[in-house]
Order: structure tokens, then C-alpha cells, then sequence
């Protein structure tokens, strides 16, 4: 959830809440885990620096340092770009904020933490629960999306849909991949990109990685063409 170097300007904010998930607390619960999670280890930065307030269950409400609620926003665990990957759904602005989990014309990055089995159950989890609150409340306007990076205001539905078109595609077999030059945020991988072009999805990761959601038969690739049948 934490990029290097991303904490720095909120320390001694007045009333600061600093949430992590509690999906995976081992990922970022020590200095060392933290270095690695941070990425601060690959880039040479400082590792950052700062107290968990929260544990973010499943669910939650979002509260301030004191416990008082911030109006009626909601976290989501959305396990999968990295174990603790949180969204936020905000129903009176209805915007959910998704973090690094998906969003438009930049490459999402798969890093050697990342988990397609839990991305694919995410972006199954959110479609749903998306396509349900536009329902429940139509005439409050479609529910929109905004990312950590490229992305904001974007219809949610329409991205999340197109973002899964694309890991469906992988799993068909029908998106074929480029093997591309190595990278200093991914060591001794070989790395392997795809794209919706059109819709401007890309994905770009270790091929192994890849390779094994596709050839795996994993209950989350199941579902995932299930969604698509």
C-alpha cells in the first residue's frame, strides 16, 4: 500500500490515521518486511517511517485518530497487486478509490509479491459489488473510479469490466504476450506484458507468474471464466 518515499508529507498532520490491511499483516509488519513491501530496498530510498492506527478489516468503517467516523466511507481489502492492497468506497461522493488495484493508459505492474489468484477474486469481488450499487441507487448517478495513478472519475463498472476482459483474455489464451527487457523493480525475472490497446488496460509482470495462473487450473481462474461464459 505504502511507495517509497510516500509518507513523509503527513507526518504531524493533526489527527492522522495511518490504516494498513490486516489481510496479510506479515507483509509490511516489520522494518525489514516493510523495506522489502516499500520497494525503498530496490530504489536506495529510506524506508518509510510511521505507527499503524488500524489493522483494516474487511468492511470497516474509516475513522479518524480519535474513532470518530470520516462520513460514511467504507475500506475494502483487495488483496492482489500486493497482499495489502485497501480501496475505499465513499457512497455520498459514490466514488470508490482503488488504490493500484487498476486504472487506465499506464502499465499496471505485477511485482513479485503480487497474487493473480487474489487480483482475479478482487476484480470478480468488486465488479459485483460495483454493478449492485449502481442498481440499489440509480438515480444517484453511476458509480466512478479513482486510481493512484492516470485514473480518476472514471465509470467503475466500464473500467473493472474491461480491466478483467483483459486477465480472461490471458487465461483463453486469446491476449498474446510480450516478453520484455528486465527491470530493476522485478530482479531475475523474466518479464511479460499485455494490453487491451483499444481500452488502454496493460499488465506487465513476471512470465512465471503469468504462466502459472494460466496453466494452474486455480478456483480464482475458474471463476474468472465463469464470469465470462
Amino acid at each position: 500500500m505504502f511507495g517509497a518515499g510516500g509518507i513523509p508529507q503527513f507526518e504531524g498532520a493533526p489527527g492522522l490515521s495511518v490504516y494498513t490491511s490486516g489481510f496479510d499483516p506479515a507483509f509490511t509488519n516489520t522494518t525489514e518486511a516493510l523495506r522489502q513491501a516499500s520497494l525503498a530496498e530496490l530504489f536506495g530510498l529510506p524506508t518509510p517511517e510511521f505507527d499503524v492506527t488500524r489493522w483494516a478489516d474487511d468492511g470497516e468503517r474509516v475513522r479518524d485518530a480519535e474513532g470518530e467516523p470520516v462520513g460514511e466511507m467504507v475500506i475494502l481489502q483487495t488483496p492482489g497487486h500486493t497482499p495489502d492492497e485497501l480501496a475505499i468506497w465513499d457512497p455520498t461522493e459514490r466514488f470508490l478509490y482503488v488504490g493500484d488495484t487498476l486504472y487506465r493508459n499506464e502499465d499496471i505492474l505485477f511485482l513479485q509479491h503480487s497474487n493473480l489468484e487474489d487480483y482475479a477474486r478482487t476484480l470478480g469481488r468488486l465488479r459485483k459489488q460495483v454493478d449492485a450499487w449502481n442498481e440499489a441507487s440509480p438515480a444517484a448517478g453511476r458509480v466512478k473510479l479513482a486510481a493512484g495513478h492516470a485514473s480518476k472519475g472514471e465509470d467503475a463498472a466500464e473500467l473493472l469490466l474491461q480491466t478483467d476482459r483483459l486477465l480472461y483474455d490471458i487465461v483463453r489464451g486469446a491476449a498474446v504476450g510480450t516478453v520484455e527487457e528486465p527491470e530493476n523493480w522485478a530482479p531475475g525475472s523474466v518479464l511479460v506484458s499485455y494490453q487491451l490497446a483499444e481500452e488502454g488496460i496493460h499488465f506487465i509482470g513476471p512470465k512465471a507468474m503469468f504462466d502459472g495462473f494460466v496453466n494452474g487450473g486455480s478456483q480464482a481462474a475458474l471463476e474468472l471464466r465463469r464470469r465470462f461464459a
